[in-house]
């Protein structure tokens, strides 16, 4: 292959360019032979220079990029998921422990036994609540 091209170095990689290129129309074992052949020869090519290979680097960082994207978005999304999930539940345990204190509350002030102080340490309500309660229910 060299025989013809020893002053033009430029031109001979072109031809093993096209050779190559055209060895990949005939399959893959065809371009390994060509490949290992290329190998053997004292002329090297660069195929970090050439366009294609260059969109190829581009097309699998942009996929790459798109994977990793997605990957970390559905992460990202499970994470804030069970956040969201353990705060709602934090806060909803939270407001039913209240309602029932209330609840409690309202029970103990009909039954007319107890102090507004007393209701306010059995039910955790605190004393403001239990005697704003208590006023109410004196007006109605």
């Amino acid at each position: 292959m060299q025989v013809g091209f020893n002053d033009d170095k430029e031109g001979l990689q072109i031809k093993i360019k096209q050779l190559e290129i055209l060895s990949l129309l005939r399959g893959e074992d065809i371009q390994i032979k060509v490949v290992q052949e290329e190998e053997k020869m004292p002329v090297s090519i660069d195929i970090t220079k050439d366009l294609r290979y260059q969109q190829g680097i581009q097309k699998g960082e942009e996929k790459g990029f798109k994977i990793g994207e997605e990957k970390g978005f559905k992460i990202g999304e499970e994470k804030g998921f069970k956040i969201g999930e353990e705060q709602g539940f934090r806060i909803g345990e939270r407001r039913g422990e209240e309602k029932k204190a209330l609840e409690i509350a309202i029970k103990m002030l009909e039954s007319k036994s107890f102090t507004n102080a007393q209701i306010a340490e059995f039910s955790g309500v605190q004393l403001a609540v239990v005697e704003q309660m208590d006023q109410s229910k004196k007006r109605h």
